[in-house]
């Protein structure tokens, strides 16, 4: 009796909270020039939000970005140029600030083999941007990528990336999971392996919790499974990095990598992780919820199991909402979809955001929340050229 009560009242809240108030989505005119995609969204700690891309011409790839201030996008900045990038659909650089300072990371070549690159880091402080240096202290001709970054109090920022040092160039060893600190100087310290043996080329997702930084990235046992897996640093405690078995599996069996990672964002105590998985031939994208700073997480929540392609975004809108983007099978195209779902796992709202190419040179959609709106942003395939555009939508 005691637990239908319990679930009476959590229905009743449920139902009691208004839904949140959904306008027209209003597309922002980004300054962007010729073939341009790789975008990537982000308020930082100060508050600001901005938008980093890659402008291609010939074998030169930059990588920009612009500031939204006063309701229009600012001159671009040019970040770093180069010859020698590796380019690639899934493995985007990124942005991020802290309270005075900039980071931002891209992939350089280190050997001519394909896979064969570094992350390379450049800090803006008050002297203006750092020359390039590389996060990880390995030489090896190997890929190191799929980068995240937490910015946090004191100007520093923590990354965390995937090392194919073990690899010798061809799989033959095992990707490790690895994380560093970066202060506002560029002095890099505390870089520690998180796990020894991961997938190879699906991203990994960090944020900042109530607990400490928290890690979700998808792993991969020696029979192949490939399931999400979470580790986080115990900041109050000295236990360190725990791995956390809260998560359910879904015990996919995949031989190959499906370039699909996970998305975590958190605020307060509520943390909120989506993912894609192909478990038993059942495509889906789910969603799992933690009220306690990611010491546990609920019964996971199917988003969608309509053939969706996956590429999964989440965003805390309050200490109450969480949104969803996931790029879901329309036919041969696809769409970025929306929902809008209460911690306690109710949908309040669903809409599709845009209409988009199915393919890989749509990329990753991206996600940012600043003041009461959505910030949406994809790469939009065109007849001659890519092209990222940027959207906005009020959800209060």
């Amino acid at each position: 009796m005691r637990n239908f009560l319990l679930l009476l009242l959590g229905f009743l809240f449920a139902c009691s909270q208004p839904e949140p108030e959904l306008h027209e989505i209003e597309w922002l005119d980004l300054p962007t020039i010729g073939n341009n995609g790789l975008p990537y969204l982000e308020t930082g700690l100060d508050g600001v939000l901005r938008c980093s891309w890659v402008e291609t011409s010939g074998d030169t790839a930059t990588l920009k970005f612009s500031t939204f201030q006063n309701e229009q996008w600012t001159t671009p900045e040019k970040v770093a140029s180069g010859t020698n990038w590796f380019v690639n659909w899934a493995d985007y650089p990124k942005i991020s600030a802290s309270e005075n300072v900039m980071i931002a990371h891209y992939l350089q070549k280190s050997a001519p083999d394909t896979y064969a690159y570094d992350v390379k880091v450049k800090v803006r402080n008050s002297s203006g941007w750092s020359e390039p240096f590389k996060v990880h202290d390995d030489s090896t001709e190997t890929e190191h990528g799929f980068v995240s970054i937490i910015p946090q109090a004191g100007d520093q920022f923590r990354l965390v990336w995937l090392d194919g040092r073990n690899t010798t160039g061809a799989h033959e060893g095992a990707m490790t999971l690895r994380t560093a600190m970066i202060d506002h100087s560029g002095n890099v310290s505390e870089r520690t392996r998180l796990d020894e043996r991961v997938c190879d080329c699906c991203a990994t997702a960090a944020v900042a919790t109530t607990n400490g930084p928290i890690v979700a990235y998808r792993d991969r046992s020696p029979d192949e499974i490939r399931d999400i897996s979470l580790v986080q640093l115990m900041e109050s405690s000295e236990l360190g990095w725990v791995y956390n078995e809260s998560i359910s599996m879904d015990n996919w069996e995949i031989a190959g990598c499906p370039v699909n990672g996970p998305s975590i964002d958190a605020n307060g105590n509520l943390v909120a992780l989506g993912w894609f998985t192909g478990a038993q031939n059942k495509p889906r994208v789910q969603l799992a919820i933690s009220s306690n700073g990611g010491t546990s997480f609920e019964t996971p929540i199917l988003i969608d199991s309509k053939e969706p392609f996956g590429r999964v975004a989440v965003n805390l809108l309050s200490e109450d909402l969480i949104g969803v983007t996931w790029l879901a099978r329309n036919g041969e195209e696809g769409l970025i979809k929306l929902k809008i779902i209460n911690k306690s796992g109710m949908v309040l709202k669903e809409m599709v955001i845009t209409k988009t190419s199915g393919a890989r040179l749509s990329g990753f959609p991206q996600m940012a929340v600043q003041n009461d709106y959505l910030y949406f942003a994809n790469t939009q395939p065109g007849s001659e050229a890519l092209n990222v555009q940027v959207g906005r939508l009020k959800y209060k």
